[in-house]
């Protein structure tokens, strides 16, 4: 395998990622959220707030992603 396909499959498994990791984060967000509301007794607005914090850290990551991708083929 020569250097040229490792970077191709080194792209195709970061991108591969992406659906995942936002997944991941915005689950993570609305369930913590959902947590906090559930000892705090603030039911809905943490939850919300725990919602909207990961879909920004996934798409946080997705922008970091795009980057690495972009800098990697210059």
């Amino acid at each position: 395998m020569g250097p040229e396909q490792r970077k191709q499959l080194k792209t195709a498994g970061r991108v591969g990622s992406v659906g995942l990791e936002l997944v991941i984060a915005t689950m993570l967000g609305y369930f913590g959220g959902t947590w906090l509301d559930g000892y705090f007794g603030t039911s809905p607005i943490l939850t919300y707030v725990g919602l909207a914090l990961g879909i920004f850290a996934g798409f946080k990551g997705l922008y970091d992603l795009a980057k690495r991708t972009n800098l990697d083929e210059l």
